[in-house]
């Protein structure tokens, strides 16, 4: 029969144990977080802040695409990596603010947007794999851990690159329809929303 005082005991030994732990079972990782849309750079920022508060090694690696965008992380170390200029000139021209305005359902509103994100993120991540030695920097840094989004295909190919011990995709978003099997996620036939 256990005591209350025994209890006691033993949950502050468990307790001290799990601290110890805690500093010892730090992370060192690495985050992916381009700047192209509000909603995309604070989930990704607020990932990393909560890892940071958690006791981690976070670096947020954040190509710059649509400079208006905040970086979402205050508490990560941050990696930039200026905007291509074509990409700049994407965001900041009247094509990014009048994207809200088109119609979704049209087909060529479709084919459009394709080949514009096609362009920004294709530019983007040449950019990014071409700037001399960054690559080699990235992987002598030993990463344990590497985030990104689940769509995000540059950022898949910069673990690839660096091979960090574990690849975490994160989903800000529902899955498109090619990755549910990679996901190893059954796909409904049909929905109902509830």
């Amino acid at each position: 029969v256990f005591s209350v005082r025994m209890i006691k005991r033993s949950f502050l030994i468990l307790l001290s144990l799990s601290i110890i732990n805690s500093n010892e079972a730090a992370y060192k990782i690495l985050v992916y977080s381009p700047k192209f849309g509000h909603s995309h750079s604070m989930f990704m920022g607020r990932i990393a802040d909560i890892l940071v508060e958690e006791g981690h090694n976070v670096t947020t690696l954040i190509p710059i695409m649509d400079p208006r965008v905040v970086d979402g992380t205050e508490k990560s170390n941050k990696i930039y990596i200026d905007a291509d200029p074509v990409v700049a000139h994407s965001y900041t021209s009247n094509t990014a603010n009048d994207m809200f305005g088109l119609r979704m359902f049209n087909p060529i509103t479709t084919l459009f947007l394709s080949k514009l994100f096609e362009t920004i993120i294709g530019r983007t991540c040449k950019k990014l794999l071409g700037e001399p030695g960054f690559i080699e920097r990235l992987k002598a840094e030993e990463y344990d851990v590497f985030i990104v989004e689940n769509f995000e295909v540059c950022g898949m190919g910069i673990s690839e690159a660096i091979q960090p011990k574990a690849l975490i995709g994160a989903a800000s978003t529902c899955l498109y329809a090619f990755q549910f099997e990679d996901f190893g996620v059954p796909q409904a036939l049909s929905h109902r929303p509830s």
